[in-house]
């Protein structure tokens, strides 16, 4: 049984306008967030409440930034779900429910490959529209996807926590910064003229009565659209065809005449090395072990990066690729943690 403190049930109560035991609620599983989602069900409808408690800067910034870019998002008539009711203080927030089914379930389970497709114009409709009258104020970690973001928020994000901590290598900066900042300066920007997600892919959006949904938008920030497109064509969660990543591209491309296709391969390498960070981070250090089991995936297309075995100036983190692709005791690891 779920047993929630008095300032939530008075959050509830008031905002739901029935009292407590005219409502029940169930905990669901978060991802990588540290948030706590409930359902909550009335005999009329259901909700989704999410606890982030501000008990730091960065919890409250966080708060801050998931109000304000609900607000703005759904103010623009794209697919979010409704923000109902929020107690920024306490760190609250009652949603519209969007159900359960996220799309990498029906593109494993269903092989709906025509509804991953879509999600090109879900994402065009998003860059598009998010733009307009976005204020960075309320981004984490600066308002923009610049090199230095990308130096501290990536790639040392990936030599600390995936080969540093996770796998021991002991890499130090030194043997990486000339790579590190070669590649920076080709995937940054301080354009500000497209707003990203930062986190596109088929867990993060829903499907509900046959229509796409985006969520987890709290790491919006001024930034290429590219980064989002790298990040749905490298989606570990799901296992999709390169002739369907090839139409996902074109579809895209045509509904965006300013996507740029040479901005694509530092990008996807940016991505990719995020994402085995973040599993690693998630699984071994916060015992997360949902993650660990989509760290194969991810390496497999990290050795097969084009950019990666053909660029000289990045020789040195081609090196240490290497050395992870070609060792098996290496990847043995990735099936037994």
């Amino acid at each position: 049984m779920t047993i929630l403190s008095e300032e939530i049930l008075l959050f509830l109560k008031e905002n739901l306008k029935i009292p407590p035991n005219n409502f029940s609620l169930s905990r669901l599983k978060g991802d990588g967030s540290d948030r706590s989602f409930y359902r909550i069900n009335t005999s009329l409808n259901s909700f989704i409440l999410i606890h982030n408690p501000p008990c730091s800067v960065h919890k409250y910034r966080e708060n801050l930034a998931y109000k304000n870019f609900s607000i703005h998002l759904t103010d623009k008539g794209l697919p979010v779900p409704r923000l109902i009711a929020h107690d920024i203080a306490k760190g609250l927030f009652l949603m519209q429910d969007l159900g359960d089914t996220h799309l990498q379930t029906l593109v494993n389970r269903k092989k709906d490959t025509k509804r991953w497709l879509k999600a090109a114009e879900l994402l065009f409709a998003f860059h598009s529209k998010a733009r307009e009258g976005f204020d960075s104020s309320s981004c984490l970690d600066g308002p923009i996807y610049d090199p230095p973001f990308v130096i501290e928020k990536e790639l040392e994000y990936f030599r600390k926590s995936f080969l540093n901590d996770f796998l021991k290598l002991d890499v130090s900066w030194n043997r990486l910064h000339h790579d590190f900042f070669y590649l920076a300066e080709k995937a940054g920007t301080y354009d500000t003229c497209w707003v990203m997600h930062r986190d596109f892919q088929s867990r993060n959006i829903m499907v509900l009565k046959n229509r796409l949904y985006i969520i987890d938008y709290q790491g919006m920030r001024f930034g290429p659209v590219e980064y989002d497109v790298a990040s749905f064509l490298i989606d570990p969660y799901v296992q999709i065809g390169s002739e369907w990543k090839t139409r996902f591209l074109k579809n895209y491309g045509q509904l965006n005449p300013r996507f740029n296709h040479n901005r694509l391969e530092p990008l996807i390498l940016c991505r990719n090395l995020q994402i085995l960070a973040a599993f690693a981070f998630l699984g071994y250090k916060k015992k997360k072990t949902f993650f660990l089991s989509y760290i194969p995936q991810a390496t497999k297309s990290l050795c097969q990066n084009h950019l990666l075995k053909t660029d000289k100036k990045l020789k040195n983190l081609r090196k240490i690729t290497d050395h992870l692709c070609n060792n098996q005791k290496i990847m043995d690891r990735f099936v037994l943690s």
